[in-house]
């Protein structure tokens, strides 16, 4: 319920952003959702999310290393797939903008990474 709760809120918090000059909205992969993928969304998704290939339906956890056009949840998606993210193990990353570069997503889906780090480390200390 508490992730719900928070997808709620960020989606209806949105709107609000419409006089901000933002490159992206971005989500892990606890909230990339039918809700969440809208226009210039980078996401990461989870190695068993099926995503749609040539009319077929396939993890992606299947996928090697490299950059994919398929369809997530019926949305248009340009799905990164990166062997080791920094030092983390295979890493899925997605954006609804296909003209996205494999750099803009990397960039994009960094910068999220290093504010969740940030966040975290504090919390860890109490």
């Amino acid at each position: 319920m508490e992730s719900k709760i928070k997808v709620d809120v960020s989606l209806e918090l949105l709107p609000s952003l419409a006089g901000f000059n933002v490159k992206a909205i971005v989500f892990d992969s606890w909230y990339v959702n039918s809700r969440t993928l809208r226009g210039n969304t980078v996401g990461e998704l989870k190695s068993n999310a099926r995503v749609v290939e040539g009319g077929r339906s396939v993890p992606v956890g299947e996928f090697p290393q490299g950059e994919y056009l398929v369809e997530y949840l019926g949305t248009p998606i340009k799905l990164l797939v990166v062997d080791d993210y920094k030092g983390y193990g295979r890493g899925y990353s997605s954006s609804t903008d296909l003209h996205d570069t494999p750099e803009d997503v990397t960039t994009t889906w960094g910068d999220r990474w290093d504010i969740g780090a940030l966040i975290r480390g504090p919390k860890s200390l109490g």
